[in-house]
Formats: structure tokens, sequence, C-alpha cells
């Protein structure tokens, strides 16, 4: 089981940090894995608190993740 405090103060974070650093913000999580859709689940009844407009705010697999910030790496944007 999740506990929803701690969740809601990682969705908190994320989108101050979004607003704030002006950088998208991903979310490595794995929808196939029983936890980490329960995070995902949690996660989008918390965004729904705060304002995400105009914020490039995604859940992808770690792996997708990874090529996504190598990318940006990559192409000399901030990492995520």
């Amino acid at each position: 089981m999740v506990k929803d405090i701690p969740i809601q103060d990682w969705v908190k974070l994320a989108v101050t940090r979004a607003r704030l650093s002006e950088t998208p913000v991903v979310f490595w999580l794995n929808k196939d894995g029983s936890h980490d859709a329960e995070l995902i689940t949690k996660l989008n009844v918390y965004l729904k608190d705060h304002d995400t407009n105009g914020l490039d705010i995604r859940v992808m697999a770690p792996d997708d993740a990874m090529k996504h910030s190598l990318q940006r790496a990559k192409e000399g944007k901030k990492p995520l």
C-alpha cells in the first residue's frame, strides 16, 4: 500500500520544480508494475490539485525515460 501524504508532497515538489526551472518533469514509472500502477493512479489524482498549465509533465517507463533524458542531454538541454 502506498501512503498518500508522501505522494502528495512528491507531486507538489515536481510541479514546483517544473515551474521554477522551466524544465519538463518525467515520472519514471512502469504502468505494468503493481506498485508503479498504484503510484500513477495517485499521481493523476494529485496533479489535479495543482496548476499544471504550461508544464510538460509525463509518465514514462524507465527505459523510455532514460532515452528521453539522454536525448535532452545530447541536445544540451537541462536535465529532467
